[in-house]
């Protein structure tokens, strides 16, 4: 469903998944997407601090993470989080 663009559908199967089985680093972060998608921000941050727990070097969840500050209208958050990642992904 959320691959497909429903995240409205699958926001409630993910969070009902992450939350029965808090170390399924995929459930944790689809979650994050679809939560992002719907502009449900302070959700989206709390699943990809989870995916963070799981995997803390995952640069997707990071990524992901500083968006979610800079649309939540934390830009200094959003640059410390994201700064980073463009020393690491390639050129």
């Amino acid at each position: 469903m959320a691959s497909e663009g429903q995240c409205a559908r699958a926001i409630p199967l993910l969070t009902h998944l992450a939350q029965a089985e808090p170390s399924l680093f995929l459930a944790q972060i689809t979650l994050s997407k679809c939560d992002l998608a719907s502009e449900q921000f302070a959700a989206a941050e709390l699943a990809l601090n989870s995916s963070l727990r799981l995997r803390p070097d995952n640069l997707e969840a990071k990524f992901y993470l500083g968006i979610c500050q800079f649309q939540e209208g934390r830009p200094s958050d959003s640059l410390a989080t994201l700064q980073p990642l463009a020393k690491v992904l390639p050129r």
